[in-house]
Protein backbone atom coordinates (compact mmCIF):
# COMPACT_ATOMS: atom_id res chain seq x y z
CA UNK A 1 0.00 0.00 0.00
CA UNK A 2 3.19 1.84 0.22
CA UNK A 3 5.79 2.80 -2.61
CA UNK A 4 8.90 4.66 -1.99
CA UNK A 5 10.44 7.02 -4.28
CA UNK A 6 13.15 8.84 -2.82
CA UNK A 7 16.48 7.10 -3.91
CA UNK A 8 18.35 6.82 -0.14
CA UNK A 9 15.09 6.03 1.59
CA UNK A 10 14.08 2.12 2.85
CA UNK A 11 10.56 1.01 3.01
CA UNK A 12 9.15 0.68 6.30
CA UNK A 13 9.42 -2.59 8.35
CA UNK A 14 8.10 -4.06 11.52
CA UNK A 15 10.63 -4.32 14.25
CA UNK A 16 9.72 -7.45 15.32
CA UNK A 17 7.27 -10.14 14.83
CA UNK A 18 4.43 -9.07 17.38
CA UNK A 19 4.99 -4.83 16.38
CA UNK A 20 1.62 -3.41 15.70
CA UNK A 21 3.38 -0.29 13.94
CA UNK A 22 5.76 -0.49 11.54
CA UNK A 23 9.02 2.17 11.67
CA UNK A 24 9.24 5.01 9.38
CA UNK A 25 12.70 6.09 8.45
CA UNK A 26 13.90 9.44 6.69
CA UNK A 27 15.86 9.40 3.97
CA UNK A 28 17.54 12.68 4.52
CA UNK A 29 19.58 14.30 6.77
CA UNK A 30 17.38 16.48 9.36
CA UNK A 31 18.62 19.43 12.15
CA UNK A 32 15.72 20.52 14.19
CA UNK A 33 17.04 23.67 16.80
CA UNK A 34 15.91 23.60 20.32
CA UNK A 35 12.30 24.34 20.77
CA UNK A 36 11.27 24.11 17.04
CA UNK A 37 9.63 21.82 14.80
CA UNK A 38 10.03 20.43 11.12
CA UNK A 39 8.23 18.67 8.80
CA UNK A 40 9.92 15.55 7.47
CA UNK A 41 9.64 14.21 4.42
CA UNK A 42 9.81 10.36 4.07
CA UNK A 43 9.99 9.81 0.41
CA UNK A 44 6.92 7.62 1.14
CA UNK A 45 3.60 7.91 -1.09
CA UNK A 46 0.29 6.05 -1.16
CA UNK A 47 0.19 2.89 -3.72
CA UNK A 48 -2.68 3.95 -5.32
CA UNK A 49 -4.13 7.00 -3.48
CA UNK A 50 -8.20 6.83 -3.84
CA UNK A 51 -11.53 8.10 -3.10
CA UNK A 52 -13.56 5.12 -2.13
CA UNK A 53 -15.78 3.81 0.71
CA UNK A 54 -16.10 -0.32 1.75
CA UNK A 55 -19.17 -2.01 3.41
CA UNK A 56 -18.17 -3.81 5.83
CA UNK A 57 -20.48 -6.89 7.11
CA UNK A 58 -20.75 -6.97 10.88
CA UNK A 59 -21.94 -9.87 12.38
CA UNK A 60 -22.97 -9.97 16.03
CA UNK A 61 -25.32 -10.93 18.59
CA UNK A 62 -27.96 -8.32 17.90
CA UNK A 63 -27.66 -9.41 14.13
CA UNK A 64 -25.88 -8.38 10.80
CA UNK A 65 -25.29 -4.78 9.67
CA UNK A 66 -22.98 -3.27 7.40
CA UNK A 67 -20.68 0.14 8.10
CA UNK A 68 -18.86 2.32 5.49
CA UNK A 69 -14.84 2.21 6.31
CA UNK A 70 -12.47 3.68 4.36
CA UNK A 71 -8.13 3.02 5.38
CA UNK A 72 -6.41 5.35 7.39
CA UNK A 73 -2.79 5.44 7.57
CA UNK A 74 -1.93 6.89 11.16
CA UNK A 75 1.19 8.10 12.35
CA UNK A 76 2.56 8.18 16.05
CA UNK A 77 5.19 8.83 17.56
CA UNK A 78 8.39 6.91 18.45
CA UNK A 79 8.38 6.20 22.34
CA UNK A 80 12.70 5.73 22.38
CA UNK A 81 12.66 9.22 20.73
CA UNK A 82 10.16 11.11 22.95
CA UNK A 83 12.08 9.40 26.14
CA UNK A 84 15.66 10.07 25.08
CA UNK A 85 15.20 13.59 23.13
CA UNK A 86 11.95 15.09 24.29
CA UNK A 87 11.02 14.34 20.03
CA UNK A 88 7.08 14.17 19.75
CA UNK A 89 4.76 14.04 16.53
CA UNK A 90 3.40 18.23 17.17
CA UNK A 91 0.33 16.97 16.19
CA UNK A 92 -0.10 14.07 17.97
CA UNK A 93 -0.99 11.07 15.78
CA UNK A 94 -0.93 12.25 12.23
CA UNK A 95 -3.36 10.74 10.11
CA UNK A 96 -2.82 10.12 6.02
CA UNK A 97 -6.21 9.83 4.48
CA UNK A 98 -6.51 7.24 1.74
CA UNK A 99 -6.74 10.36 -0.77
CA UNK A 100 -3.42 11.85 -0.05
CA UNK A 101 -1.48 11.79 -3.28
CA UNK A 102 1.93 13.79 -1.87
CA UNK A 103 5.40 12.52 -0.80
CA UNK A 104 4.51 11.72 3.21
CA UNK A 105 5.62 14.06 5.43
CA UNK A 106 6.24 13.91 9.30
CA UNK A 107 5.89 16.75 11.85
CA UNK A 108 8.22 16.53 14.51
CA UNK A 109 8.92 18.74 17.54
CA UNK A 110 12.07 19.43 19.60
CA UNK A 111 10.87 20.16 22.89
CA UNK A 112 14.86 19.63 24.22
CA UNK A 113 17.08 22.65 24.89
CA UNK A 114 19.54 21.09 22.62
CA UNK A 115 19.10 20.63 18.74
CA UNK A 116 18.54 16.96 17.16
CA UNK A 117 20.11 15.81 13.91
CA UNK A 118 18.78 12.87 12.24
CA UNK A 119 20.96 10.89 9.65
CA UNK A 120 19.27 9.14 6.69
CA UNK A 121 18.10 6.16 7.41
CA UNK A 122 17.34 6.79 11.31
CA UNK A 123 13.74 5.91 12.32
CA UNK A 124 11.44 8.99 12.95
CA UNK A 125 7.99 7.87 13.76
CA UNK A 126 5.95 4.61 12.83
CA UNK A 127 2.93 3.80 11.29
CA UNK A 128 0.01 2.01 11.80
CA UNK A 129 -2.99 1.11 9.69
CA UNK A 130 -6.64 1.02 10.17
CA UNK A 131 -10.01 0.99 9.29
CA UNK A 132 -12.40 4.27 10.05
CA UNK A 133 -16.14 3.89 9.91
CA UNK A 134 -17.51 6.79 8.56
CA UNK A 135 -20.91 8.67 9.62
CA UNK A 136 -22.93 8.75 6.58
CA UNK A 137 -25.38 11.94 7.96
CA UNK A 138 -22.06 13.94 7.62
CA UNK A 139 -21.62 15.84 4.63
CA UNK A 140 -18.48 15.68 2.62
CA UNK A 141 -16.54 18.17 0.79
CA UNK A 142 -15.27 17.25 -2.80
CA UNK A 143 -12.03 15.26 -3.96
CA UNK A 144 -8.89 16.60 -2.90
CA UNK A 145 -6.86 18.65 -5.52
CA UNK A 146 -3.21 19.05 -3.28
CA UNK A 147 -1.30 17.72 -0.36
CA UNK A 148 -0.36 18.30 3.01
CA UNK A 149 -2.45 20.67 4.75
CA UNK A 150 -4.83 21.35 1.56
CA UNK A 151 -8.51 20.68 3.24
CA UNK A 152 -8.53 23.36 5.62
CA UNK A 153 -7.42 25.54 8.22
Amino acid sequence: MLKLTATKGEMPSYATTGAAGFDIATPYDVFIPPQSQALVKTGLFLAKPQDKQYKLLLTGPMGDFYVTVIPELQLRARSGLAFKYMVALTNGIGTIDQDYPSDIGVLLINHNNASINFKAGDRIAQGVWSLVVRDLGLGQGESRVSGFGSTGT
